[in-house]
């Protein structure tokens, strides 16, 4: 077929001139051919070369021959043959054996005397081992390498065969089949394998094959595996042909396909056809991989993929129709539109950068997965049948018309992540997104997530909206959301969002519902509340926004700590502050027309909120700012210290209190203040809360309350104390009551604090201060101790210890004493009620102190002298003095224990002469109550006391029983405490008690004894007592707050007095007492003092 091969001889120029240069010739070696009976064999021995045909051709006795080529063999047989035999031969081609032919005139192929360098006919198997050739070098395009004349043929190639200007490889028979399989190299400059008739070709390629494929008529079979190569294009012919790609590796076939019926890829590895593929009925993957990349427009066939097999290709290359039981990758580096059908159970996955768009209503069941790039869709079926997954691992599903997606489909987010790109459209997505990935949004269209999506990589909008719910109780997300479009949020429940949202974008709030923000958001791009409500934190110390927010809905704050926000408010809403914490306004938001209401914690404003503002009662105002009309019913305070808030309206007061923080001094004292420039109504409490004044006399008073309409509201103060029917507040040592107009504008209507004593009981028309309830106990706090620090004298200790001796002369009068010389010990008790209006008080204040007091001891004989005895004792005593205290400015009580030890030394002398000297230390503890503020003062506060005395006195006999005693006394009492602080934040420190007091006295004594039927003798003695006290050194001086109060007694009193002393059994016993009345003698009987004292000595 001269016409045949001329044609495919033809395409020559499609393959390049230097792959032709691929293999080299072998050097040729000597040969000879010896024929045997049956058998054939040339080797390498001479003649050099063998130039004779081998075999006989079409004949019959070319039949059942065993034909070996051994190494080194080397046929040239020129424009001739070099092999040609008949049927049912074997030859083979050994290693570095060359067989060839130079053909340069064909004959048309004729078997037998054409020049192909190797023919034969039926059943011959022809083998060639590696290294081995088989070389067509002759011009002639006729002149194949090897031809086959029949059927059932075998051609193995381990080495090599090449045809220069012809075919390498032709099939001329028929019908039948022949068979080639190549391990090594096939090469021809056109079509390396080709044939005529209807006889097929069975072609197993595990080499390299360099040119084209162009079979016959007949049902050929192309097996082509991975590691081997086709350089050149392949055409099945007609029949029904099928080629079969093989193997685990990886090939590619580079050339154009045509004429093949089906083409199935088995084994694990993959192949990629570049090329064109055309005529192809059906394409199976039933395993690996098959990837199209040519341009595929005029593929029209089906192409199934098994489940254990990948199909890959663009859009371009993909036939119409794909039946996907396993996996269709398209790989789409570039834009690309597929149109087709794609049906099955597999999945569908999308890699590479470019845009997939698919317009058909696919059936596919696997789900899609988006690895890379865009799949862009018009409809929800082009992602297969609705309960198909579609799976996002980076790339980016592109919605290009206003659809949404089945509420079956799942989709997932992996690793990677997924973007949705909503494009100029809204579409809602029903169900939740799951996975580890993040979530980005982008066109201007509207995402709706509609359920409850637990993907955790977080969320990014780059443009246009993500709306979570659709007006119902579901639509929600985890995680942050970088937001550089909208988030809107659509439920009509209660929706908690701890995630961050940060960016430039903005955040709606659309639906009847609450949305609780939890994180401290920053995004930029400000808020809109259309209905429902946004709520800032849940309770805790987050949940934050930033930016201005235009309110139509309810804007809520509950946080339980401290939050600034400085954004504008505006819109007709309402605001709510219902956290336990302080949220602060400093923005301008004198454009909001709706209603505050702060229902718990506190709202500080700062800048300026208008609209109607409600505090109820479980809220607190406060700030520096502008508010308008005010209803109250909770909590007032301006300032966020000392400050001043400023009502721009009407205030209302409804039961609620403003809170006043100030410096209680004088008139000009630093102080909140409430300017209302209108009307005021209703009742408000007032609590002033004193930041550390120590008070001072007002005239004008601290103004607190300015007002700039009518003012009839009535404002009551929430006092420490009620003094004279009115509340009053303490600071320092002052108290203070609230009054409406000032003194120089007695009409203002504002409202003042003054200090000042109304119904003062002094005279003095200058205005009095008012001085705080706890001030007349602090003044008589050092008085009270006083009481019980004084010492008493010796006869009020121990009774009378020194006797006369009764007189045996004529006049009956003896001078001599006797005194009792051993050990004895005493005890005593005493009480005694005082009452002082001392002659000065700063404070007006009077007292009473009732004592009682135990006291025991012991004395002993230190010394005895020709003229009288010296006795030492040692003592301990303990009781109580309670103080009844009475001003203008308050009555309470101080209740005293006291307990402590003391030394005597005492000289007796036997003329009557004696000296007692006496030490003592008293340690104290206090309690202080104020009845008219109802409050304890202090509790158990520490005080000592320390005092000394010196008395003499002479006795002087009158009478046997009779004699007087003139005696003096100097007494020195200190007492101090520790300085405290008071309820109401007054210090109170002592800063001097001492008192130096002076006694002269004069007894009167009259002393008997007698003996009883047993001998033991038994004594009287009895006197009575006249006293005159000065105390030199009597004022005390505490200190309230800095404010200095003095008391100051009557120096000079007056006291008369009797007692006695009764001695038995030698003296062994003794019981002893005295009552003494005293008085002060300037102002008679207003201030005194009543005592006794009864006491019991024993000695041995």
């Amino acid at each position: 077929m001269p016409h045949l091969r001329s044609l495919l001889l033809s395409t020559t120029a499609i393959l390049p001139v230097a792959t032709l240069a691929v293999l080299a010739l072998t050097e040729p070696g000597l040969a000879a051919c010896v024929t045997g009976s049956t058998d054939i064999t040339c080797d390498s021995s001479a003649p050099n070369p063998w130039t004779t045909t081998v075999g006989q051709g079409n004949t019959t006795a070319a039949d059942n021959w065993t034909v070996n080529i051994t190494s080194g063999a080397n046929i040239v047989a020129g424009d001739a043959n070099a092999i040609s035999f008949h049927d049912n031969n074997t030859i083979t081609v050994s290693g570095t054996s060359t067989v060839s032919a130079n053909a340069t005139s064909g004959n048309g192929g004729g078997y037998g005397n054409g020049r192909n360098t190797v023919e034969f006919r039926n059943n011959n198997t022809f083998t060639i081992d590696q290294g081995g050739q088989v070389l067509s070098l002759g011009t002639a395009g006729d002149a194949e390498a090897i031809n086959f004349m029949g059927t059932g043929n075998t051609v193995v190639n381990n080495g090599t065969i090449r045809a220069d200007n012809a075919v390498a490889i032709w099939s001329q028979n028929t019908t039948g089949i022949n068979t080639v399989i190549n391990n090594g190299v096939i090469q021809s400059p056109g079509t390396v394998i080709g044939g005529s008739g209807n006889g097929a070709l069975d072609f197993t390629n595990r080499g390299m094959v360099i040119g084209n494929i162009t079979l016959a008529g007949g049902d050929d079979i192309l097996r082509l595996f991975t590691g081997s190569s086709i350089a050149g294009n392949f055409s099945g012919g007609a029949g029904d042909d099928a080629i079969f790609l093989s193997g685990d590796g990886s090939a590619s076939l580079p050339g154009n396909m045509s004429g093949f019926e089906s083409l199935t890829k088995n084994g694990t590895g993959t192949w990629e056809l570049t090329g064109t593929v055309t005529g192809v009925t059906v394409s199976t993957v039933q395993e690996g991989t098959l990837i199209l990349s040519g341009d595929n427009t005029n593929y029209t066939g089906q192409v199934i993929v098994d489940p254990a097999g990948t199909l890959q290709a663009r859009a371009q290359s993909l036939p119409p129709t794909v039946t996907n039981n396993g996996l269709v990758r398209f790989n789409q580096p570039d834009d690309g539109t597929y149109s087709g059908l794609i049906s099955g159970t597999g999945v569908v996955e999308k890699t590479g950068v470019g845009v997939l768009t698919l317009t058909s209503a696919n059936t596919y069941s696997g789900g899609t997965r988006i690895n890379q790039g865009t799949i862009a869709i018009s409809q929800d079926s082009a992602l297969g049948d609705a309960g198909g997954p579609v799976t996002f691992n980076g790339g980016t599903l592109q919605l290009d018309a206003s659809f949404d997606l089945a509420a079956t489909r799942q989709v997932v987010l992996n690793a990677p992540g997924g973007t949705i790109d909503t494009q100029g459209f809204d579409t809602t997505l029903a169900q939740g997104a799951s996975g580890e990935g993040m979530l980005t949004k982008t066109g201007t269209g509207t995402l709706v997530f509609a359920g409850e999506n637990t993907y955790t990589g977080g969320t990014t909008i780059s443009a246009g909206t993500l709306q979570l719910g659709n007006g119902g109780t579901t639509g929600s997300i985890l995680g942050d959301v970088a937001n550089n479009g909208a988030l809107a949020f659509n439920r009509s429940d209660a929706y908690s969002f701890a995630g961050l949202i940060s960016g430039s974008g903005a955040v709606d709030q659309a639906g009847a519902g609450t949305t609780i923000l939890t994180a401290d958001n920053s995004y930029t791009g400000g808020t809109t509340i259309l209905a429902g409500t946004l709520q800032l934190g849940n309770g805790g110390t987050t949940g934050a926004i930033t930016g201005d927010v235009t309110n139509n809905g309810t804007l809520a704050f509950n946080r339980s700590n401290l939050y600034l926000f400085d954004g504008v408010i505006s819109g007709s809403g309402a605001i709510r502050q219902i956290g336990s914490g302080l949220t602060r306004f400093t923005g301008d938001s004198s454009g909001f027309a709706g209603t505050t209401s702060v229902e718990a914690g506190t709202l500080s404003v700062n800048g300026s909120l208008c609209g109607d503002m409600n505090v109820l009662a479980g809220g607190r105002l406060q700030g520096i700012g502008t508010v308008c009309d005010t209803d109250n019913a909770g909590t007032v305070a301006p300032g966020n210290s000392i400050g001043t808030l400023t009502v721009a309206g009407n205030y209302t007061g409804n039961g609620g209190t403003l809170e006043i923080e100030t410096v209680l001094e004088g008139d000009d004292s630093a102080t909140d203040r409430l300017v209302v420039t209108g009307d005021t109504s209703g009742s408000t409490n007032v609590h002033v809360i004193n930041l550390g004044g120590n008070g001072a006399q007002t005239v004008e008073g601290i103004k607190i309350i300015d007002i700039g309409g009518t003012s009839n509201g009535a404002f009551s103060l929430l006092g420490d104390y009620v003094f004279q029917g009115d509340q009053a507040v303490v600071g320092g040592a002052y108290a203070y009551r609230l009054y409406k107009n000032g003194i120089a504008t007695p009409n203002d209507g504002d409202w003042y604090l003054r200090s000042d004593l109304i119904n003062s009981p002094d005279p003095d028309p200058l205005p009095q201060p008012l001085y705080q309830a706890g001030v007349p106990l602090y003044e008589a706090y050092a008085g009270t101790l006083q009481s019980f620090n004084q010492l008493g004298t010796l006869q009020q200790r121990v009774g009378n210890r020194s006797w006369s001796v009764l007189a045996q002369g004529v006049d009956g009068v003896s001078q001599e004493m006797a005194t009792e010389p051993k050990l004895g010990v005493w005890g005593r008790i005493e009480a005694a009620h005082g009452r002082f209006e001392p002659k000065t008080s700063t404070s007006g204040t009077d007292y009473d102190a009732a004592v009682w007091k135990l006291q025991t001891g012991m004395d002993m004989p230190l010394a005895s002298f020709s003229g009288g005895q010296l006795i030492g004792g040692i003592n301990l005593h303990y009781g109580t003095v309670s103080s009844g205290i009475d001003s203008v400015f308050g009555t309470g009580k101080i209740d005293t224990t006291g307990y402590g030890l003391g030394g005597t030394l005492t000289f007796y002398g036997d003329d009557g002469f004696y000296v007692d000297g006496q030490a003592q230390a008293t340690w104290y503890d206090s309690d202080l109550f104020s009845r008219t503020a109802e409050l304890a003062l202090a509790s158990g506060n520490d005080g000592t006391g320390h005092a000394l005395s010196i008395e003499v006195g002479q006795r002087f006999a009158i009478a046997p029983e009779w004699s007087v005693t003139p005696q003096a006394q100097l007494a020195w009492s200190k007492v101090k405490y520790d300085g405290f602080t008071d309820p109401f934040g007054a210090a109170v420190s002592l800063d001097k008690s001492d008192a130096l007091v002076g006694r002269l006295g004069l007894t009167l004594d009259r002393q008997t004894e007698w003996r009883d039927a047993a001998g033991q003798t038994s004594k009287t003695h009895l006197y009575g007592i006249a006293n005159l006290y000065y105390d030199f050194r009597g004022t005390s001086t505490v200190e309230v707050a800095g404010t200095a109060f003095d008391s100051e007694n009557e120096a000079l009193w007056g006291g008369i007095g009797t007692g006695g002393t009764y001695s038995w059994s030698d003296g062994k016993y003794a019981l002893y007492g005295e009552t003494l009345v005293r008085t002060s003698l300037n102002q008679f009987a207003d201030s005194y003092t009543l005592s006794a004292t009864l006491g019991f000595r024993a000695k041995w």
